[in-house]
Parts: structure tokens; sequence; C-alpha cells
């Protein structure tokens, strides 16, 4: 049997206070735009389905693991994505394997489906822990201090995935491409918000210049890199670039279009690595303030590979870290909101929605759900030990979605936020400095709103230091 017993200290993380009841709708949207997590009412974290209404849309929020399930997967031909996400995302993604539907969706996950094996995620973990050396090295070079772990750990993924799925360099847009996207997340709420108040797609709301500079400014650093990797030849099909290129697109002769390949790149440099960040973002936030957690990992990971590279064959090893992860990710979901579309009239849990009704799943509350979670605003990473892991069902805990449409690279993200924790936590330790906690801000992924600095000291590669 694990060792269960806690060691956390007896502390909660209660993440956003929830309304009594839920907002009318004027207020709803106007605490929408600022920040979607502080309109779920207090409901939402204990009943399995909540209804709403905002004007003449129709809504719910469902938390309830069978919902979910009949949702997600049993029935989910009849709860499409909505043409909601399609608004968000179609300007800088067109019709990628993120916002496709149908056979369009179909051919596009196939096609790069095979770079998802277990086998070969293993073999990108030195790519993976390389990243966090890489990262490491910096913060040694200038010694210990306040640092901004939010901007870090981004830079950190996104020279992971460089290096892994997209031929072995590090992509010299990468910084462009981050502030494009951060600026264009952050001004989401705001064309989510027009959608649901009703107002038609062609209309004007405060984010929209943002939205449109970094749809624009992302897209051309991508085809920035199309053009020097074609320029370069080495398309071979281990990489994301060949896989795709070898693909045949329906309809099409001569294989994919320019366009699908910038949609999907650019999908896969962002998605690839934003969710990964936030997940490890907050879960040195949990480490910094939990220190008898973070020592047992730091001790798990001299353990397992001593003071030489993190590789695949040590990730089902390091077994503590994975927990503590994936209890980061309960606390702090870093998707906190999916959302799904009644194609037709149906009966959910006894809350009937017309077709065209949009459906909240809510993450953030799923997994701090007083039905379906022991002291759910508690950091437990012992939830998540290998025989206790299976009594979670597989819709309670949701970090990369579920069904057909999970996460195609959910495999990838987990390995990933363990290589690179392990390899971290080995080089530095990390300290809360003080100060009112970081609000949990959803814009797409979970930001800690304001930025998260940590204090780090880098350690000695030789022994698990303590704190």
């Amino acid at each position: 049997m694990t060792d269960c017993t806690p060691l956390s200290r007896d502390r909660s993380w209660p993440g956003i206070a929830a309304p009594a009841r839920p907002y009318p709708a004027p207020l709803f949207l106007y605490h929408f735009v600022r920040n979607p997590l502080r309109c779920l009412p207090r409901s939402v974290y204990e009943e399995p389905i909540v209804p709403y209404r905002i004007g003449a849309l129709r809504t719910a929020w469902v938390t309830d693991p069978d919902l979910t399930e009949t949702i997600f997967l049993s029935h989910h031909a009849a709860f499409p994505k909505p043409p909601l996400e399609q608004r968000v995302f179609s300007d800088p993604l067109g019709k990628s394997i993120l916002t496709s539907q149908g056979e369009d969706w179909r051919w596009q996950r196939h096609a790069v489906s095979g770079l998802f094996r277990h086998e070969d995620i293993l073999g990108y973990v030195p790519g993976m822990a390389s990243a966090a050396e890489a990262l490491l090295a910096r913060w040694h070079g200038t010694g210990a201090g306040p640092r901004r772990i939010d901007h870090a750990l981004t830079g950190a993924t996104y020279e992971a995935i460089s290096t892994t799925l997209f031929g072995g360099e590090a992509l010299p847009e990468g910084r462009a491409i981050q502030t494009a996207v951060d600026h264009y997340l952050n001004a989401t709420s705001w064309v989510i918000a027009a959608t649901l108040a009703g107002l038609p797609d062609w209309s004007w709301h405060p984010g929209q210049g943002r939205m449109r500079r970094a749809s624009q400014a992302m897209r051309a650093a991508v085809e920035r890199l199309l053009d020097r990797w074609q320029a370069g030849g080495d398309l071979d099909g281990r990489h994301l670039l060949g896989k795709l290129l070898a693909a045949e697109e329906p309809g099409r002769d001569g294989g994919i279009s320019r366009e699908r390949l910038v949609n999907n790149l650019l999908t896969f440099l962002n998605a690839g690595h934003e969710t990964t960040a936030k997940a490890l973002i907050w879960t040195l936030y949990l480490l910094a303030q939990e220190p008898v957690w973070q020592d047992r990992l730091r001790e798990e990971a001299f353990a397992i590979a001593g003071t030489g590279p993190i590789e695949g064959r040590h990730i089902d090893r390091l077994s503590l870290t994975r927990q503590v992860f994936e209890e980061a990710m309960r606390l702090y979901a870093p998707a906190p909101v999916l959302t799904r579309l009644a194609a037709e009239d149906c009966d959910l849990g006894g809350v009937r929605l017309n077709a065209g009704s949009v459906i909240f799943i809510p993450i953030w509350a799923v997994h701090r759900h007083r039905r379906l979670w022991s002291e759910p605003e508690m950091f437990r990473p012992e939830r998540f030990a290998p025989d206790l892991r299976g009594t979670i069902r597989r819709t309670q805990f949701m970090p990369f979605g579920f069904g057909p449409r999970i996460c195609i690279g959910t495999a990838f993200s987990r390995t990933e936020g363990v290589a690179m924790l392990a390899t971290l936590l080995r080089g530095a330790r990390f300290d809360w400095p003080g100060g009112p906690p970081p609000e949990p801000l959803a814009r797409v992924t979970l930001w800690p709103k304001g930025g998260l600095t940590l204090n780090v000291t880098p350690l000695g590669a030789t022994s698990p230091a303590r704190s």
C-alpha cells in the first residue's frame, strides 16, 4: 500500500469567492468580462446541474460525472462544440484540429496522432528536461532572488515543444508569438460575453482591436517559421510539420494547404505549451507554500535519477511528483471551463434544454465540487496515490477534457509536467515571498492575475538540499 499520510499543512486554497445565487444577466456579463470564474454561483459547487438564462439564451452549468459522460462521450455527436468557440478562435486558428468539427476534425487528428504514442512521448523527455535545465542555468547565473515564474515557465515550455515536436531547435519567433498569445487570450472574455449577450459576429467590442493585431502577429510569425523550415528541407515524419505535410486533405489534390499548415502549427505551438505552463506555474505556487512536499519531491527526483538528466525511463517511477502535479491541476485546472452546444432539444438531469442552448462544463468547479471530493479546497496529493487513483471517476478529474475531443497532447503534457517539475526541483528551491495570493483568472487557460513571483534559490546538483 502507498503511504497516504497527509503531509500538507492544514490550510485551504479557496480560489474564488462564489456569489450566493446566480447574478442577473447584466451583472453576470459585467463580472464575466473581468473573470468568468467570479460568475459561478455557490450552487455550481454543490448541485449536479444549474440552469441559467441570459436574455433569450438558455444555458446550464453541468458538473455531474454521469451527465458529463453523456455530453462528452456516449452522446457526443448531439453535443458538438458551439459556434461560440469558433467565434473566439477562428481568426488566428481558422479550421484547425482545435476548431473543426466532424470529418474535417477527424482527418486532421488522424494526421498527427502518430506523434503521441507512449514510446514516442517518452523519447521526447530529454528535450523537455533540457528546457528546464536551461532555465535553471539562467537562474544559477543570476543567483537567488525573486523571479517572475509565470514568464519563465511559459518560455521554458515553449522551448520544450519547439525542441520536441518542431524539429529539435529553439524557435526565434517564440517571444513574439508568446506576447501575441497573451494579448489575444486576455481579450477573449469580451468576445465570449458579446456572444452570450446575443450580439452578432460583426459587432464591435473593446477587445476587438487587440485580438485582431495579436492574431496577425501570430500568423505572420508562423508564416516565417514555415518558410524557413520548407527552405531547410528537413521535414521528416518524426516531427509535426513532416506529419502534416504528409497528410492528405480531403477534396484537395497535392496534400495539405498552406493555410491548414499555418492553422495547425499555430494551434500546436500555443495549445502545446500553454496548458503545461499554467499547470507548472500553479504547481510551484503550491509547493512554495508546502515545503514538506517540495522536499519529498526533490528527494524522489534525486533517488530516481541521481544528478543525471531526467529520462523517459524515470517518468513512471516519479510517483509522488505525478501525484502533486495532478493535485495541483485539480485545484488550479489549466483549462477551467469547457463548452458544448445542445444540437437538439434534450433533457439533462431533469433540466429541459432547447436546441441551441450553450452548456458550460466548469472544470474549475467540477474539481472543487463538494459532492465529488472530500475537503475539496485542501491540498491533498495523496488523493492521486496509485492505490486510490482508480477511485476517481474519469469525468470527475478532467484537466485536459474528456471523450473523443480530449486534448490530443494529454499524455505529452502530463509527461512534460512531471519531467520539468522533477528537473526544476533538483536545481532550485521555491519560496513564497508573502503578500496576497494571486487571483485565478480564466482566460481560456488559468492565469495568476498580475503574474506570479516566487523567491528562487539555486541549489547544488549533488544532493536534495532542504529548505
